[in-house]
């Protein structure tokens, strides 16, 4: 099964997340690290569902964007029902965000490759829209737009412009610029940026770090990034940046104090990243308790770091078996998933317990030379 997923959120007991292919409601229980299955009523099979993400969990509900912002459906985690609400919003690619919280009745959510402001209306699913940058969309295209990470305080969020360089105070509840600073060019393309006592700290789209103060900057940490976009997700603990890899392999830490840095290498034997390449690793982060955890594409572990002593690691995650994935396949009534998201050994089982109601589809399919194979044995 495809169990890739770009972003988590969490309570005290599990991590929640929905699988970016196939719509998979999914959560960790975080003192076992087993996932399950989470299959709630929904009135009408959701189909086939790509780009879907949670966005955030609020008063015991638990809120999803599939297919890039056509949907928004908002989970019950006490009834398990399900509330869908079509917003017609998928060119706006929401299932990559900057910040997504629900305020009263709206859900008010940054895009990542989008330059408004999204208001949703969770009663009536109207969307309202705030074009604060005052630029048209057909002028920047697919492009970043602000900052992964924003800042959130009494109903105020902080977050950066990378189309106009741009840090941005907006107040949530009054729905207006309250501040803006103006960045140096010398930052370069942002991707991600963090703060921590007045101290501004940007990572650049080439894997330069900078710290950047009303006065001055200076570079703090330059990767070897072999690949624009290589890192993608900077995180402070303490006295020390972490830089999280996008494309590029090592996960760095670097002292604040004296500038040293390591290369991350306590993986597990075990350890694997199962997503393609082709997919950037970590995306989305979300913090529960003591602990941020970092959301993977795929993989057997999690990553995390303590935020109060500065520990990190991967927990090892307990993936459903193939049983599991079998009922998974039947709960959302489908019969049609691509190949190459499953291991030989599901497959197998798959044609087997289906028979000669497998349809085989595509232009390369090894799946129905191997039914072909098992159906002539």
């Amino acid at each position: 099964m495809q169990r890739w997923f770009i972003s988590l959120v969490g309570n005290e007991r599990y991590l929640y997340w929905m699988t970016e292919k196939g719509g998979h409601f999914m959560r960790e229980e975080l003192k076992t690290g087993n996932v399950e299955y989470i299959r709630p009523r929904i009135k009408n099979s959701l189909g086939d569902v790509v780009r879907s993400a949670i966005l955030c969990i609020e008063d015991n509900r638990a809120f999803f964007v599939v297919n890039g912002g056509e949907k928004i459906l908002i989970l019950d985690l006490e009834t398990d029902c399900v509330k869908e609400i079509n917003i017609q919003c998928a060119n706006m690619h929401l299932d990559m965000f900057s910040f997504s919280k629900v305020i009263g009745d709206e859900i008010v959510l940054i895009p990542t490759f989008y330059h408004e402001i999204l208001f949703i209306d969770i009663n009536t699913g109207v969307v309202s829209r705030e074009n604060i940058l005052k630029i048209e969309s057909e002028s920047i295209g697919f492009k970043q737009a602000y900052a992964l990470n924003c800042y959130f305080d009494n109903n105020e969020v902080i977050f950066c412009s990378t189309i106009t360089q741009e840090l941005i105070t907006y107040s949530l509840t009054q729905k207006k610029v309250l501040k803006t600073r103006k960045l140096p060019s010398e930052i370069g393309d942002i991707v991600d940026f963090v703060i921590s006592e007045n101290r501004f700290f940007f990572l650049s789209s080439n894997g330069i770090v900078i710290e950047w103060t009303i006065t001055d900057n200076r570079i703090i940490f330059r990767t070897d990034d072999r690949v624009e976009g290589g890192y993608r997700v900077l995180h402070m603990v303490k006295d020390d940046l972490w830089l999280l890899p996008f494309f590029e392999e090592d996960i760095y830490k670097v002292s604040l104090k004296d500038g040293s840095y390591e290369q991350y290498k306590d993986y597990p034997m075990d350890y694997r990243y199962t997503a393609p390449k082709t997919m950037g690793k970590f995306f989305k982060k979300y913090s529960v308790g003591e602990k941020t955890y970092f959301a993977m594409h795929s993989g057997n572990y999690m990553f995390f770091i303590n935020d109060i002593t500065g520990v990190s690691g991967f927990e090892k995650m307990v993936w459903p078996d193939l049983e599991q994935d079998l009922e998974e396949l039947d709960y959302q009534k489908r019969k049609k998933f691509s190949e190459q998201g499953v291991s030989l050994k599901f497959f197998l089982k798959y044609i087997v317990r289906e028979g000669d109601d497998i349809e085989m589809r595509g232009r390369v399919n090894n799946g129905r030379t191997i039914w072909n194979s098992v159906k002539g044995m």
